[in-house]
């Protein structure tokens, strides 16, 4: 008796086309689910985090108006454009999965660990630009107008405050960046797995 067989590809691409109508499991979509609040409150806290920076430093410009408070507004404003643009652009598409399949959930959750990764290496070269900048303002300011009340301590104050939150961005991005990254890991076995069955 002799049984004919298939030959590899055929049943390859039928198995896969298994695993992508495969509706996905419940935890993953709530996993998921999840992740998407976490992504909304993210948008929030920036936008609330914005609106308070600007509040803040306009007060302070109405109050005493001058070219300085003006060009602070200014590069302020210039930072937080830099900010959300970066930020739109490295969401798009990690809102919902792109079907309802596991494997769809599965890329997505892969599309969302590189995303944060991402984010993480950008937060830390914004805020060291930044840091530049505002050390940059504050000797600029010293070295203009020695009356400005600048002293020795309060830069140096200044400056030793920037390294420290460097410092301390830096450390939690590293811990960040590894956490994700066994996440991603996960994901990639997952996904790897799917697509072997």
């Amino acid at each position: 008796m002799s049984t004919t067989l298939p030959n590899d590809t055929e049943v390859w691409s039928q198995l896969w086309r298994q695993v992508e109508s495969t509706p996905a499991t419940p935890d993953l979509r709530q996993l998921v689910a999840r992740d998407s609040r976490r992504l909304f409150l993210a948008v929030a806290s920036e936008c609330v985090v914005a609106i308070a920076l600007l509040t803040w430093s306009t007060t302070f410009v109405l109050a005493d108006p001058s070219l300085e408070g003006f060009l602070w507004i200014g590069s302020l404003l210039a930072f937080l454009v830099i900010a959300f643009a970066f930020t739109t652009w490295n969401r798009r598409g990690l809102w919902r999965a792109s079907g309802n399949s596991t494997s769809a959930y599965v890329t997505l959750c892969i599309d969302r660990c590189y995303s944060r990764l991402l984010a993480a290496r950008f937060a830390i070269w914004l805020l060291a630009v930044e840091s530049v900048f505002v050390a940059g303002w504050r000797l600029l300011r010293a070295a203009l107008d020695p009356t400005a009340g600048e002293t020795a301590l309060g830069l140096a104050t200044v400056l030793v405050g920037l390294l420290l939150l460097n410092g301390i961005v830096m450390l939690w991005v590293r811990f960040y960046s590894a956490r994700v990254h066994g996440e991603l890991e996960s994901y990639k076995t997952m996904r790897a797995w799917l697509s072997a069955t």
